[in-house]
């Protein structure tokens, strides 16, 4: 943002865009744009993990047998936080930041066989009750990852391509009448 003038960037079309891991960084710096008073149009999430202390019920339900396990996430989680008190942190674990007001409008999406699942539909749920405009698309016969295997999973191309008519739409100028 500091940039844009070098960079031939529009500020007002500055989106933020992350999977799994990638969408906790970017829901966070959602968060601290917000703070910082940083004008993000839009939050892009495919499966994010909002909630480093992993106890929703999806992680027990789709724990084994859908490529991200419950084991993995748990290895990974200590690679991104070896100190475990950390987990409750809004800057590690968005879902806990306690006002959710003024952060950029956002589309989530998630897989029904992911243990992620849980994570995306609870932080939708927190940032539509901090009247956050925001709307959660669920893949249900899709597993973690999914969107990055274009060409393998069918689901792909299609929340691709959504994702891509989300961001089209953040970015298009505002229509007055």
């Amino acid at each position: 943002m500091a940039n844009v003038k070098e960079l031939g960037i529009d500020p007002g079309r500055v989106a933020v865009c992350g999977d799994s891991a990638g969408g906790n960084l970017a829901a966070v710096i959602a968060q601290q744009a917000r703070s910082q008073a940083l004008p993000i149009c839009h939050q892009l999430l495919f499966y994010p993990l909002t909630d480093c202390r992993m106890d929703s019920e999806s992680y027990t339900a789709n724990g084994e047998g859908y490529l991200l396990t419950k084991d993995l996430s748990q290895w990974f989680m200590h690679q991104y936080l070896p100190d475990e008190s950390c987990a409750s942190d809004p800057t590690a674990s968005p879902l806990r930041q306690p006002d959710l007001r003024g952060v950029a409008p956002a589309t989530i999406v998630t897989a029904g066989f992911d243990p992620l699942r849980d994570d995306g539909r609870a932080y939708a749920k927190a940032l539509e009750a901090a009247g956050i405009p925001v709307v959660l698309r669920e893949w249900g016969d899709q597993i973690h990852g999914f969107a990055s295997m274009l060409g393998l999973l069918e689901g792909a191309a299609e929340a691709l391509d959504f994702g891509a008519k989300v961001l089209r739409e953040a970015f298009a100028p505002a229509q007055t009448d």
